[in-house]
């Protein structure tokens, strides 16, 4: 009867043992797999900014671009020119984007300078936030 309760009681082990790996492991997957659906998305939304921004014209206001866009999308806007000069900020208010430093350092800027696109995920030297860049 002792070796029948050890075993009964090695099984239940075994069988939490188990269970908890596979959660963890599951949620490794759904972590993963949630992570790539908001990329692919943020980089869809960012195609349709690119695309309005764009047909832009150019005595519109920037930083009031950014503002509405970060409202309609729910993430930061950030818009800089060819040499890395941030020229309007949603997280920001004018002074605030004046007082910015030169972006075209930053890795996914020179990705995006060699490769036409790029990407990073890292903390914001702005705001101390986890952002996708």
């Amino acid at each position: 009867m002792k070796i029948r309760n050890q075993a009964l009681l090695l099984l239940v082990a075994l069988s939490v043992l188990t269970s908890i790996a596979l959660c963890v492991l599951s949620l490794g997957l759904m972590r993963t797999s949630l992570r790539e659906r908001s990329i692919q998305r943020i980089e869809a939304e960012v195609d349709l900014l690119a695309d309005t921004l764009g047909s832009f014209v150019a005595d519109q206001d920037l930083q009031s671009f950014a503002v509405n866009a970060r409202r309609r999308l729910g993430f930061r806007v950030t818009l800089m020119d060819g040499k890395g000069v941030v020229l309007a900020d949603s997280s920001l208010d004018r002074q605030g984007v004046a007082g910015m430093e030169n972006h075209l350092d930053r890795p996914e800027v020179q990705e995006a300078i060699a490769a036409g696109r790029g990407e990073s995920l890292r903390l914001s030297a702005t705001t101390g936030v986890e952002y996708y860049y």
